[in-house]
């Protein structure tokens, strides 16, 4: 009987169609919606992603739900938009002391923008890929593990998801608790200028900037988790790959088309994403690296007192642990995408077959060829070479203001 493989390694029968990958046939959400919930729903209440994506691939005839979380997406992005208007405008009306922390909200604001329009066109079934990205998965690359039975540690991979999507939770807590404090002991002029202190006006704001907050974290985790996603599954692949390639004295295996194959779709399934992340990852790297290299500048360089201190200390370290964790995570997929290249070297060719040899060509050509990973809006892959890049010139920057 056809086994299927269920977490980290364990197998039952088909019998009770419960697997790592598969999910009850006559669900329609598939699996790696259902590994990512926790954030769809998260990023859902942000407004980054439709409710009425949640259950189904495509739901065209739900309309009024439809119609509800588009006026629903559009009105956080409306409010975000005026809201960083209103902080345009307050450079005319704010003491100077407070120009520097407005200048800093404009900027993260408008990164909070450039995120939700991009999650907009990606979350979209006419012109993003997250959605073709989930029935992909699930039409190309489920059944190919369970008839190759390559084991995947889906408990394991579900519960850092749970308890990441906790930890992005308190960090838009714990962003919204210092907000609350800054008007405490720094009163409400930057949060509500120029419209003035009233309990109404503060309200306001202060569910504004609770959805901004979630625009901030939710997106960022949830691309980590994805890439977290990707690397544990072309993970899961090498290790298939590498026993299944050597054994019998390294001869190649008689199915390598198939394998070959099964890595073709995981790098076709990253770069159908990276057509919409890699706009994400740019404007990230771009918002983040620029307000952590100017609350740099201000910590080395201008007398601030202990409150302004720990806000800018608190800036820079959070910008500068999202470009750390989005480069990171993204070169994990990168250096496993390349990974079974050290697998092939091993093989023995002796006696092999033309056909077996047009395989093994293919294959090389496709591990040694255009580099497989996401990219910055399509022009660098993120590497770890591009991490030692970035770093060495932040350092470096850092060293000139130490000297100066």
């Amino acid at each position: 009987m056809d086994n299927r493989i269920v977490s980290d390694g364990e197998t039952i029968s088909t019998i009770t169609k419960k697997s790592a990958w598969t999910e009850d046939q006559h669900h329609e959400m598939p699996c790696m919606k259902k590994l990512l919930s926790p954030f769809l729903l998260s990023l859902s209440i942000t407004g980054c992603y439709s409710f009425t994506d949640m259950n189904k691939n495509v739901d065209r005839k739900r309309v009024i739900k439809s119609t509800i979380s588009r006026t629903y997406r559009m009105l956080v992005l409306l409010a975000i938009t005026l809201y960083l208007a209103k902080c345009i405008a307050a450079f005319f009306y704010i003491s100077k002391t407070l120009v520097l922390f407005n200048g800093l909200v404009v900027v993260w604001l408008c990164c909070i923008v450039a995120t939700f329009l991009v999650f907009l066109k990606a979350s979209s079934i006419k012109y993003g890929h997250i959605e073709e990205a989930f029935i992909f998965w699930q039409k190309n690359i489920i059944p190919e593990f369970n008839e190759m039975e390559i084991k995947f540690p889906t408990s394991s991979m579900r519960r850092k998801i749970m308890v990441v999507a906790v930890v992005a939770w308190i960090v838009v807590v714990l962003n919204m608790t210092g907000t609350g404090v800054q008007i405490y002991f720094g009163g409400p002029e930057l949060l509500t200028s120029p419209f003035g202190g009233s309990p109404a006006t503060i309200t306001v704001a202060m569910i504004v900037s609770f959805y901004a907050s979630c625009v901030w974290v939710f997106p960022t985790f949830f691309v980590v988790m994805i890439s977290k996603l990707l690397y544990e599954t072309i993970h899961s692949y090498n290790k298939f790959s590498s026993v299944h390639c050597t054994k019998e004295g390294c001869h190649m295996a008689d199915d390598i088309q198939r394998v070959r194959l099964l890595h073709a779709n995981l790098c076709k399934l990253v770069n159908d994403l990276d057509g919409d992340l890699s706009w994400f990852y740019a404007s990230s790297f771009t918002f983040s690296i620029g307000i952590a290299v100017f609350t740099l500048y201000q910590i080395m360089k201008t007398d601030l007192s202990t409150y302004e201190l720990i806000l800018f200390l608190f800036w820079f370290c959070s910008q500068l642990a999202i470009a750390t964790m989005l480069a990171i995570y993204a070169a994990f997929v990168n250096d496993e995408a390349h990974a079974p290249l050290d697998t092939i070297y091993h093989i023995n060719v002796k006696d092999i077959t033309l056909e077996k040899l047009t395989q093994l060509n293919l294959y090389l050509s496709k591990l040694t060829g255009t580099q497989v990973g996401f990219t910055v809006c399509g022009l660098l892959v993120i590497t770890k070479e591009f991490i030692l890049t970035i770093s060495g010139v932040f350092l470096t920057y850092f060293a000139v203001l130490y000297t100066l």
